[in-house]
């Protein structure tokens, strides 16, 4: 008896469960109490500040597929909070850029090492094959839910895995810049 005959849950059901549930381990904030306390899409701003250092207001808010307004009260509050610097464009000075402070670099890095050694040790009980698998669905599944990923999406690197596609027509691929599914030429 499988555990969705045993709790009665259809596989939808069952699915949902397994991503709220794995999201809760995989994504769980770091132990530093100040990473903590940021709400959610102030570290996805402090991320993508991290990957675009010295980006304009304008280029943060596309890669967060946000209004610009937004952002700009997201970093007025990172600013006053000491995690992110605005550096004058020294070609423009209308212009500012955005900057991680140091302390905020090493809380970042130090972040996201923690996030890839849980991955990789709730890796180790799948086989290669499994994990790769597994990256194809998954990035199959976010760009179902939300086909407008971002830019600079930190996704894994290029795939196209034949005999995994429901439709023999789509190819998914994806890379540092997104996941995609496009149309297959046949």
């Amino acid at each position: 008896m499988n555990i969705r005959e045993q709790i009665g849950q259809s596989p939808i059901e069952e699915l949902d469960r397994a991503m709220r549930t794995s999201s809760r381990i995989f994504l769980r904030p770091t132990a530093n109490v100040e990473m903590r306390s940021l709400p959610a899409s102030h570290l996805r701003l402090l991320q993508v500040i991290g990957r675009l250092p010295d980006s304009k207001m304008v280029d943060v808010a596309k890669a967060l597929d946000v209004q610009l307004p937004a952002v700009s009260q997201m970093v007025d509050k990172m600013v006053k909070a000491g995690n992110v610097v605005r550096i004058q464009d020294p070609l423009d000075r209308r212009i500012s850029r955005l900057r991680l402070t140091p302390e905020m670099e090493e809380l970042l890095s130090d972040a996201a090492s923690a996030r890839l050694a849980r991955v990789a040790k709730a890796a180790e009980a799948l086989t290669h094959e499994e994990v790769e698998l597994l990256t194809v669905l998954l990035d199959r599944l976010t760009n179902q839910l939300s086909p407008r990923v971002s830019p600079n999406f930190a996704g894994p690197t290029p795939v196209a895995r034949e005999g995994y596609d429901a439709d023999p027509s789509l190819e998914i691929a994806s890379s540092r810049r997104g996941a995609r599914v496009r149309k297959r030429s046949l």
